[in-house]
């Protein structure tokens, strides 16, 4: 192979993009690098206050969530924030309330979104 015509700078290319294309594979085959609060999400049942907990490896969120145990649509994301539950801003639509089965009888703060769970056990989903 004859090196005569090429610039330094074409070789620094070429090295960049090997490097680049062996990054992009090892970066591929890595396996799942996302951290535990993005592979799952915590639920409050808004009837009764229990807590769950619900992978999100393999599907998506659309809140209210089914309740395992009563079978009817109840239940909504909820995190820990300044020592208080809350749902989160992006699910404080009315449209979801409205959607789920029951009275809902753990508001706090409605217009803050704080929530009071009825105990601290979570319970996989």
């Amino acid at each position: 192979m004859k090196i005569e015509g090429l610039k330094p700078w074409h070789i620094v290319l070429f090295v960049v993009a090997v490097g680049g294309l062996a990054a992009g594979i090892v970066y591929s085959l890595g396996g799942d690098t996302r951290p535990a609060m993005t592979r799952e999400r915590l639920l409050i049942d808004m009837t009764t206050g229990e807590l769950f907990r619900m992978s999100t490896v393999d599907r998506t969120l659309i809140p209210p969530e089914v309740n395992p145990t009563t079978k009817k649509a109840t239940l909504m994301p909820v995190e820990q924030a300044d020592g208080q539950w809350v749902i989160p801003a992006q699910f404080r639509r009315e449209e979801n309330f409205k959607a789920v089965e029951g009275t809902i009888s753990v508001w706090v703060d409605e217009r803050g979104g704080v929530v009071k769970p009825s105990s601290s056990e979570i319970r996989p989903l």
